[in-house]
């Protein structure tokens, strides 16, 4: 299968190629370094990974953009950048939801994009960004300038103002590559060289908010619109790791078929069929997502009633489940990791 990420970005990028070089220069250039005409970027939602980062090293070059044009294009990048799954998240229920999605459509749908989201003790939201593709230096720079750029803006588009406490934080110094985006978000853009991932935390406060652009009706076409596409990805089960995701978001973890669905903007009876096509069910999911959490939180020495309010199990029931799902107690388990 091909591997593709939306053309958007892109087209940003050869704006500004055609506004140094002229036309005809550019549609030269992006021929001999991308093999394609810029209408094609126009025509088509998506592009490969391979021409993106083609255009990206030709942008960098001398002979496109340099470093620093490069650098302050892709810091405007926003949530539109994310094509069509940008609607689906601005029109989620929550905040939480939205942040859901982005992670959920975003790993779905770009190939050399792994996104994790997890609830902190704090009750925080943590959304982490990484690549799984190779990429050096400058190139490696403006991906994560780009990202950072996207996942601040997609706090301010959620929230409908820049002081709504939510921090960004990038695994580089700040230097020169970073002034631009320093600018556009001062108080969002944190530089932490010691990190590996970007990083953005969410405040409690606004989880259970409705986003400013929260609209059901909207949400529900945005979905629909997205469908065929989830449909051509069957043979990695997207469903299933979509309702994994919004049962991790939901705490405790005792979400139904009914309250997933609706986060989806499907019906249950809909959902029950895809995840049958999955050759899986919502419970079967339910349980292997919630022993997953609760393993994970072994390896933290969490407490075993915390972990059990957590994953939505009476204290007394907890310690019987796990240890018939796994084979070990809880507390063992946490002991191998102390």
């Amino acid at each position: 299968m091909i591997r593709t990420v939306p053309s958007a970005p892109a087209r940003s990028l050869v704006f500004s190629l055609k506004d140094q070089h002229g036309d005809t220069a550019t549609e030269r250039l992006i021929q001999e370094y991308c093999g394609l005409r810029s209408r094609e970027i126009w025509a088509e939602s998506w592009i490969t990974t391979t021409q993106r980062s083609q255009l990206l090293q030709l942008c960098l070059s001398d002979r496109g953009l340099g470093v620093e044009k490069t650098l302050e294009v892709v810091s405007e990048s926003s949530l539109s950048s994310l094509g069509p799954i940008a609607d689906l998240v601005k029109t989620s229920a929550t905040i939480c939801d939205a942040i859901v999605n982005l992670q959920a459509y975003s790993t779905s749908f770009i190939p050399d994009l792994i996104q994790t989201t997890q609830i902190l003790n704090s009750g925080e939201l943590m959304l982490t960004t990484a690549s799984a593709t190779e990429a050096d230096g400058d190139e490696h720079g403006a991906l994560l300038v780009a990202r950072a750029a996207v996942t601040a803006s997609v706090l301010g588009e959620l929230t409908g103002t820049q002081n709504h406490g939510g921090v960004v934080s990038i695994p580089r110094a700040e230097s020169k590559f970073s002034r631009r985006l320093h600018q556009r978000f001062p108080s969002v853009i944190k530089f932490r060289p010691d990190d590996t991932f970007v990083r953005v935390v969410v405040p409690v406060r606004w989880l259970d908010r409705p986003p400013v652009t929260s609209n059901h009706a909207l949400h529900a076409v945005a979905m629909k619109n997205l469908t065929p596409l989830l449909d051509e990805l069957s043979h990695k089960k997207p469903y299933s790791a979509l309702v994994a995701m919004h049962l991790c978001a939901h705490i405790p973890m005792n979400a139904s078929l009914t309250d997933v669905a609706l986060r989806m903007a499907t019906t249950d009876r809909t959902l029950r069929r895809r995840l049958v096509l999955e050759e899986t069910s919502f419970q079967r999911i339910k349980h292997a997502t919630m022993l997953k959490v609760a393993s994970d939180l072994a390896t933290t020495a969490a407490a075993q009633g915390d972990v059990a309010k957590r994953v939505g199990k009476q204290k007394h029931h907890f310690g019987t489940w796990f240890f018939e799902a796994t084979g070990k107690r809880y507390k063992d388990v946490v002991a191998e990791h102390s």
